[in-house]
């Protein structure tokens, strides 16, 4: 009978095993699966991912991307695994909340336009983009 001994920390080492595991066969295995997984929720506990509400789709996308993209190491070139990966997730980090900042400033000019429609400030029931567009959002926030 063989016991499974929970992974408390990803190695170098076995991560790299388990990459070049993957390039022989083309198929991901679940105990790199874990060591992604384990990796990404580690930087997601830095102290700069802490606190967001969607830290766990943050992870699941870094993972993805991991998924993405590890078929480009080259362990012939380069024997550092867990840099590639850990770069790779926090960079997808990254890009994640560059892409939810975008989507807020989305959002709070689709809140100012529905409010200036309350207000009547804006012509008609429905609004063209080029209306928000040439709306003079330092004007609007003066309001």
């Amino acid at each position: 009978m063989t016991t499974k001994t929970k992974i408390i920390h990803v190695k170098n080492k076995d991560l790299l095993i388990e990459i070049v595991k993957y390039k022989e066969t083309g198929l991901f295995s679940e105990e790199l699966g874990r060591m992604l997984l384990l990796m990404a929720k580690r930087i997601g506990d830095r102290r700069e991912f802490r606190g967001y509400s969607y830290l766990e789709d943050m992870i699941a996308e870094s993972v993805t991307t991991v998924l993405k993209y590890v078929h480009n190491f080259n362990p012939e070139k380069n024997t550092n695994a867990f840099a590639y990966v850990s770069t790779i997730i926090f960079n997808a980090f990254r890009l994640y909340l560059k892409k939810e900042k975008k989507h807020s400033k989305i959002k709070d000019k689709s809140l100012s336009i529905r409010e200036l429609m309350i207000q009547g400030e804006v012509a008609g029931n429905l609004v063209s983009y080029e209306e928000c567009r040439d709306l003079d959002w330092g004007e609007v926030e003066k309001k």
